[in-house]
């Protein structure tokens, strides 16, 4: 654990404080890492056919990693490493929301990479779309449950929408979760659904009481 920056020193930015830390290296590193991944899978995607009455749904394998990367940067991008800073501090409320803006927008690069090998004049953006709902939902849950619980249940959420999508076509009327092959998008849910989730990082610099007491107990 870090220790607290002297009231003399002059406090580092919160940009500085993110990019330094080692957690954030391994974030880093586990996006391109799922980036090549995409690459090297191209196209290829996971069938749901449960009902052999309605077609398959697919899952694009760059969805799959991009809400992988959201729920595995809740743990790595955790209330850990701005412990300097005294939890009450409205730094600590800026850096818990940037990462929250952070981790949930950059597993879009994933989306990006794995459209790569798309055919011209494929749809992806419902794929993109898809992908910041869950990385801003998991983001959401992560100070109130914990980034394991939360993890968990966004990505049990995942594939039971897309056995739903499958089972009943029609659910995406309800559900913001557009079904393969899209084209249809839900933006305004997954952008509100991400201002959401910077603002309860915001209120909860990242972890609620109970979270914290859990993790410390780990």
């Amino acid at each position: 654990m870090s220790s607290p920056v002297p009231s003399d020193a002059t406090p580092p930015r919160i940009t500085a404080i993110i990019a330094s830390s080692r957690s954030a290296h391994l974030y880093a590193v586990m996006l391109v890492a799922l980036g090549v991944l995409c690459l090297a899978l191209g196209n290829r995607t996971i069938a749901i056919a449960l009902s052999t009455l309605n077609r398959a749904n697919r899952l694009p394998y760059s969805e799959l990693c991009a809400v992988v990367a959201a729920s595995t940067g809740t743990w790595l991008l955790r209330p850990r490493f701005w412990q300097w800073d005294r939890v009450g501090t409205r730094r600590a409320a800026v850096v818990a929301a940037t990462c929250a803006v952070v981790g949930t927008l950059a597993p879009q690069l994933i989306v990006v990479a794995g459209s790569v090998n798309l055919p011209p004049g494929t749809p992806w953006a419902w794929v993109a779309c898809n992908a910041l709902l869950y990385s801003a939902l998991v983001f959401c849950l992560a100070p109130v449950v914990g980034p394991g619980p939360a993890a968990g249940a966004t990505l049990l959420l995942y594939f039971a929408v897309a056995v739903v999508n499958n089972v009943w076509p029609t659910a995406s009327r309800i559900i913001p979760v557009s079904p393969y092959p899209g084209p249809g998008t839900h933006w305004t849910a997954a952008l509100v659904l991400t201002a959401a989730a910077a603002v309860v990082h915001a209120r909860t610099r990242g972890a609620t009481a109970w979270t914290q007491r859990e993790r410390d107990h780990d």
